[in-house]
């Protein structure tokens, strides 16, 4: 298990739709909650959230958001 990458993160909010109609799943719940991704950017303290709103942000790591990990299948 890991955290996802942007991208990945970003995709689950796309189909989030599909997601929360499967049996069992959530895509990325509640409007309120933000959810870090993976991906690094600015300088080595930041790093990029996704709202369940669908808002891309750049954050300081300092910052208190929720997480959502993804399996990694080799």
């Amino acid at each position: 298990w890991r955290l996802p990458r942007l991208s990945e993160l970003y995709l689950l909010w796309l189909n989030r739709v599909s997601i929360n109609q499967s049996k069992g799943f959530t895509s990325l719940g509640e409007s309120s909650v933000t959810y870090w991704s993976a991906t690094e950017g600015g300088t080595s303290d930041q790093a990029y959230a996704v709202t369940a709103a669908g808002q891309i942000s750049l954050n300081a790591k300092t910052k208190t958001f929720s997480i959502r990990c993804v399996r990694e299948v080799k």
